[in-house]
């Protein structure tokens, strides 16, 4: 029966296959995420989640409760630094996990758009061949669409649906103000508007805007 220490050795093989061709990109490894620093300061970041835990009584409900227990995904993420500054109101970590990426997805199938868990018990070199050749075909055209500030700013701005976060227009904003600072405030502004009065997060959005000196322009009713 294979256990956790042969998942965790099979994903080692796997993650070592990748990441030959991920260095050969420009990637650097710390443990499962790779982090690649483009020149305008832009980091690219992939990383490999193992599936944590095996049920025991807990009974898996296909769709609600699956058990993915010796499976793993591969993350993808794009850090912008100053967007994390300030959101965060830190600076940003010497080594950037996929989580701290506010633009982010998981390897998926384009037509379906169904996310991949591999398994750890089948033929670990084909599975890391696969990953490979997404990561040059789909992953890079991803990456591409995100390579420089203005692109993102676009991405997170004019899309008709939301891509990663409901407050991915706020993010675009905060990039924004240090390319045009003006069109930058009125997309925060635009932002701040959309947003309920009640909602506890257009608060947050005020003092975000204190924060960073944007005058907020409340919208009259007509």
């Amino acid at each position: 029966m294979t256990n956790k220490i042969d998942y965790k050795k099979t994903l080692d093989e796997i993650q070592k296959i990748v990441h030959s061709e991920l260095k050969a990109d420009g990637f650097k490894k710390k443990g499962r995420t790779h982090n690649k620093t483009l020149e305008n300061g832009i980091i690219q970041v992939v990383n490999f989640q193992m599936a944590k835990y095996e049920f025991e009584s807990v009974i898996e409900i296909p769709g609600i409760r699956t058990n993915l227990y010796g499976n793993f995904a591969v993350n993808i993420g794009v850090f912008v630094p100053e967007l994390y500054e300030s959101t965060f109101n830190q600076k940003p970590k010497v080594f950037i996990q996929e989580y701290d990426c506010e633009i982010r997805e998981r390897i998926n199938d384009k037509e379906s758009g169904k996310e991949y868990w591999f398994s750890l018990g089948t033929d670990y070199q084909k599975t890391a061949e696969f990953i490979i050749e997404k990561l040059k075909s789909d992953v890079k055209k991803w990456f591409d669409r995100f390579d420089n500030r203005r692109k993102i700013v676009s991405e997170l701005t004019e899309s008709k649906e939301l891509l990663f976060s409901p407050r991915e227009k706020l993010c675009g904003a905060i990039i924004e103000l240090g390319i045009d600072r003006t069109n930058g405030e009125q997309i925060f502004n635009e932002y701040y508007n959309s947003i309920e009065n009640k909602k506890p997060h257009k608060n947050y959005v005020k003092q975000l805007a204190e924060k960073l000196n944007i005058k907020l322009i409340e919208k009259t009713s007509a």
